[in-house]
């Protein structure tokens, strides 16, 4: 059984192994480059064998199975190629976070044996960034929300009031004094919609504010006409960007599909390039007492 900490991933054919995400805070103005890790401590615990990770399945199919990559299973080098490594870097409420991928389990296909880590140390290589955006004001029960989120996702809480930078408090704005202002000022819950549908989500906006959320209701017309932007979807980010900064912004809400709230496509990137074969001069030493 998987601990809810973690969960079992992998490219299809390759052993299909648990792995845990971990977020941690870093200085203000940096960004972590890669990981080095120190000291580790692998404990052999048997001799299995993996079964290979298979795609995701969509709804209503039954993908082919799709067999074990021989190259891996074949293989005597230790799978995956660490323990753990920088997989995103980004920015939590202007603080520079980093997160990583843990591996607990390291696997040696061609003789079947497993190993836990059982210790591990590590360092992050710093470099310097640029300071990211921030938001300038927030609302007292705003922040309150933003710091339990900021300690929920954070491995290392203990750091963040050294090195997270809280935007200035100010009172809650109830909406309908926004409301009375030409331009469309956003709220801390923010329904942006077609105007033909703006009436239709006032009653679900009253409902938020009189459980305490402040929340208002602004037609896209607005807008697009008091934004910039090279088209309507960069005008409507344009306010969310300035709702977020400059207003308390938290939650939005887009109502309508692609007609009637403006859109631009995208995708996910879906490699995974944490999953690489482990060459023998990189295995690690048991001499470290710290844990993941």
């Amino acid at each position: 059984m998987v601990s809810p900490d973690f969960f079992c991933e992998g490219p299809p054919g390759y052993p299909e192994l648990p792995v845990h995400y971990l977020t941690y805070i870093l200085p203000p103005n940096t960004k972590a480059d890669s990981v080095s890790i120190s000291t580790c401590q692998y404990d052999f615990i048997g001799l299995h064998y993996i079964y290979p990770a298979q795609p995701s399945v969509p709804l209503c199919s039954i993908p082919p199975w799709v067999p074990p990559d021989s190259v891996i299973y074949h293989s005597e080098s230790p799978y995956p190629s660490a323990p753990t490594e920088v997989v995103n870097r980004g920015f939590f409420d202007g603080a520079s976070v980093v997160t990583i991928v843990a591996h607990p389990l390291m696997y040696i296909p061609a003789r079947r044996e497993v190993y836990i880590v059982s210790n591990i140390e590590f360092d992050f290589f710093l470099s310097d960034a640029p300071p990211p955006p921030r938001a300038q004001v927030r609302g007292t029960n705003g922040q309150r929300i933003y710091d339990q989120a900021f300690r929920a996702i954070i491995e290392n809480d203990e750091e963040i009031p050294v090195y997270y930078q809280p935007p200035m408090l100010v009172p809650e704005q109830p909406p309908e004094v926004r409301g009375q202002a030409q331009f469309p000022y956003p709220c801390q819950y923010t329904i942006v919609t077609n105007d033909l549908l703006a009436g239709a989500y006032r009653p679900f906006a009253e409902w938020l504010t009189n459980k305490g959320v402040p929340t208002c209701v602004v037609p896209l017309s607005q807008i697009l006409h008091h934004f910039p932007g090279f088209d309507d979807a960069e005008k409507l980010r344009n306010y969310l960007i300035f709702g977020y900064q400059q207003c308390g912004l938290i939650w939005v809400l887009l109502g309508g599909d692609a007609g009637m709230v403006p859109f631009r496509y995208g995708w996910a990137d879906t490699t995974t390039p944490h999953h690489r074969p482990m060459h023998p001069e990189m295995s690690c030493h048991p001499t470290s007492t710290s844990r993941i």
